[in-house]
């Protein structure tokens, strides 16, 4: 808990940073980096108040843990985040751009791989 109440810290300052900018750029704010870094801090805010309100120690589900998911969203949104500060060096800046092309390529065939994943856990789940 200690942990978490000494990363409030940062995390409000980031916050009142994402606000100027907001108040700053208008609708043009919302670029997808913007938004991952809202995403991120929402997140966070969502883990701490948990960790206060002590949510995960109730057993709500025992097959689902919320606090598991947020953890591999903020894991992933920082990964993001730690993508997008690399692109500024010159020798990463090649690489990471093309990986980027190369995901987006991706995006048709991960969301029907996905939508079968779902059909035939629905399959599986009513038969």
């Amino acid at each position: 808990m200690l942990c978490l109440t000494i990363c409030c810290f940062p995390q409000i300052i980031l916050f009142a940073i994402e606000i100027i900018q907001m108040k700053e750029l208008g609708m043009d704010y919302l670029n997808a980096w913007n938004i991952i870094d809202l995403f991120q801090l929402l997140i966070f805010w969502v883990m701490f108040i948990e960790k206060i309100i002590d949510i995960s120690n109730k057993e709500y589900d025992n097959d689902f843990n919320a606090s598991k998911v947020l953890r591999i969203f903020l894991i992933l949104t920082s990964v993001m985040k730690v993508i997008h500060f690399i692109v500024i060096f010159e020798q990463f800046g090649y690489f990471i751009k093309m990986l980027i092309k190369c995901l987006e390529g991706q995006v048709p065939f991960i969301v029907t791989y996905i939508l079968y994943i779902l059909f035939f856990v629905n399959l599986y789940a009513t038969l």
